[in-house]
């Protein structure tokens, strides 16, 4: 089963460096636009950092304050924006 994984995983997946390309592009490149998300295409998990729509949980104000609150707890730390 480990030898069958280590010859499927190259073709369904992508390299720690290539998975960072979306975080890298969404903060570098100079067509970047602030709230778009970058990474392969949507439904997919490998290929080009491309932009992608945000999904409706990632806008929900409601959403964003428990994640807000969460993170904030989690850490210790009060941030003010």
């Amino acid at each position: 089963t480990n030898i069958m994984l280590k010859m499927i995983v190259p073709f369904i997946s992508q390299t720690p460096e290539d998975g960072a390309m979306g975080i890298i592009k969404g903060m570098m490149h100079p067509d970047a636009e602030s709230g778009v998300l970058y990474g392969p295409e949507l439904g997919k998990f490998k290929g080009a950092a491309v932009p992608n729509p945000p999904k409706e949980c990632e806008t929900n104000p409601v959403g964003i304050g428990m994640l807000w609150k969460t993170s904030e707890e989690a850490t210790g730390v009060d941030f003010q924006i």
